[in-house]
């Protein structure tokens, strides 16, 4: 009866030995385990919210100078008709009102004028092409 009792009593203290020797490593384990985990991931989410900020950042940028030159095409076509309209307009009020004389050194200038913008424009265009291409 002693032996067994002693032998439960034995059992009993180094299992209670055992379980909380093995709640305290197991319970390290688990921290280092987590911590691990929470720096990996910690760090593993800074570069890669770092990467998608640049990617965004990058992507942002491309789109940017995309629509501006997009914009830029846009406002040129509706200048090159808002200027011929104005250019027939013109044409017509001179035809109606100046001499020939007058008239012609009028569209001369009218057409230096105009192609003189457009190429400006054609220019700043290609520019940013190039600053793009290069850009990129």
């Amino acid at each position: 009866i002693y032996f067994i009792l002693f032998n439960l009593y034995f059992i009993f203290i180094f299992q209670l030995f055992i379980l909380f020797y093995f709640i305290l490593f197991n319970l390290y384990f688990i921290l280092n385990i987590l911590l691990f985990i929470l720096f990996y991931f910690i760090l593993f989410n800074l570069y890669f919210i770092l990467n998608i900020l640049l990617f965004i950042l990058f992507y942002f940028i491309l789109f940017n100078l995309y629509f501006i030159f997009i914009f830029q095409l846009f406002i040129l076509f509706y200048f090159i008709l808002f200027y011929f309209i104005l250019f027939y307009f013109i044409l017509f009020i001179c035809i109606l009102y100046l001499y020939f004389y007058y008239l012609f050194y009028f569209i001369l200038f009218y057409f230096i004028l105009f192609y003189f913008i457009l190429f400006n424009l054609y220019f700043i265009s290609i520019f940013q092409l190039f600053i793009l291409f290069y850009f990129i």
